[in-house]
């Protein structure tokens, strides 16, 4: 039985994430600066958490250098067996932490939506709940 797949959607800030669920609506995306109450800093952690604990696919674009956030994030969906798509789209640099835990990993947005909508792996999942 086809179910949609849960993709949590971690990273940097910015429109790439309305783009990825427009081109994915077959997916249950969990946008945390949408999603997490973004009044109580107390709660970031636990609720972000929770929500990749939740999920199917953690799936990170990074393209400025705050990112210590989604190392802590991939290290939880690493620690999990959760697969991690990465986007890394810093000129010249890739972080090897998060390199080393990522399932994917590419340098363009949209190579990795492509790969994302095609993939077996994401099929599969689909097909086994």
């Amino acid at each position: 039985m086809k179910r949609e797949i849960r993709v949590y959607l971690g990273g940097s800030r910015g429109d790439w994430r309305e783009r990825f669920i427009k081109e994915n609506p077959d997916c249950l995306c969990y946008d945390p600066f949408k999603h997490t109450p973004q009044t109580a800093l107390m709660n970031y952690a636990k609720i972000d958490l929770d929500a990749i604990k939740d999920s199917d696919i953690v799936f990170f674009y990074i393209n400025d250098h705050v990112y210590s956030g989604a190392c802590v994030e991939a290290g939880y969906a690493s620690a999990l067996g959760k697969p991690i798509i990465l986007v890394f789209n810093l000129k010249g640099y890739i972080d090897p932490l998060l390199l080393g835990v990522s399932h994917k990993v590419f340098t363009d947005l949209d190579s990795a939506i492509e790969w994302f909508k095609k993939s077996t792996h994401i099929k599969q999942v689909r097909e086994n709940e």
